[in-house]
Order: C-alpha cells, then structure tokens, then sequence
C-alpha cells in the first residue's frame, strides 16, 4: 500500500511540474510559444498594408499579419508616414505568431497584433519600394 501511495505522489508531483508549450519552428528561427501570455512577442520590422494583404518583414523572417481591428488601426497610424500606396513602413509591436492555415496563401506564419508600441518612417537610405 505504501509503495502505491509513493508512487501514485511520485507521479503526480513530476506530471505537474511540466509546462505546456509548442514549438513553431520557422525557417529561419526557432520560437517556443508557450501557452500562457509568453507566447506574445515584441516584434520590430517593416509593415506594408496594401489593397486587402498585409505583411511584416523583420531581420529573420516575413510574416502575414492577420487582418482585423488591431491592423486596421496600425494601418490608419501608417498612413500618414506613407508616400505611397507601397511604402513600407517601420514598426514595433507585440503579437503573437500562429501557423497559417493549410488552405491559405502566404507565408507559413503569420502575425495577430496584440499591441502597438511604435510606428516610424524607413529612413530615406534604406526605403524600399514595391511596385508592379
């Protein structure tokens, strides 16, 4: 009885100890969301908003980013630091990174903005233009 009582405690005390998470691996990068609030990420990058796509690109990667409320109001912030419709623009904001789905177009991630934190112009040396 004793035997079953410590290992019935043994068990339960190493099974509550481990913290639920996932791996997103990227292609450049490696991130581990865990499934609390750690899983939002600062991100700093150049965002583009252009007709009915929107994209984040940082120094690793290139992200979709989701279109809702939080980006309809990143892209009203941006717009008036745009000289065009395809300037790019740079950002920091907190977000969280989510596989895209299997029947969408894109990247293989994309971006849900929780959060945002600043909102700059690209210098003039390093502006990048998109055009078709």
């Amino acid at each position: 009885m004793k035997k079953t009582l410590i290992i019935l405690v043994t068990f339960i005390a190493f099974s509550c100890k481990k913290e639920a998470s996932e791996k997103i691996t990227t292609p450049k990068e490696t991130v581990e969301v865990l499934k609390e609030d750690s899983s939002i990420k600062t991100l700093e990058g150049e965002f583009l908003y252009y007709a009915d796509a929107a994209v984040l690109k940082t120094k690793t990667e290139v992200y979709g980013v989701v279109l809702d409320a939080k980006m309809q109001e990143l892209a009203n912030q941006v717009a008036p630091l745009k000289k065009s419709d395809t300037d790019m623009v740079v950002i920091v904001i907190k977000g969280k990174i989510v596989p895209k789905d299997a029947n969408e177009e894109g990247w293989p991630f994309n971006i849900i903005i929780k959060e945002i934190i600043e909102v700059k112009q690209v210098a003039k040396n390093d502006s990048i233009i998109i055009k078709k």
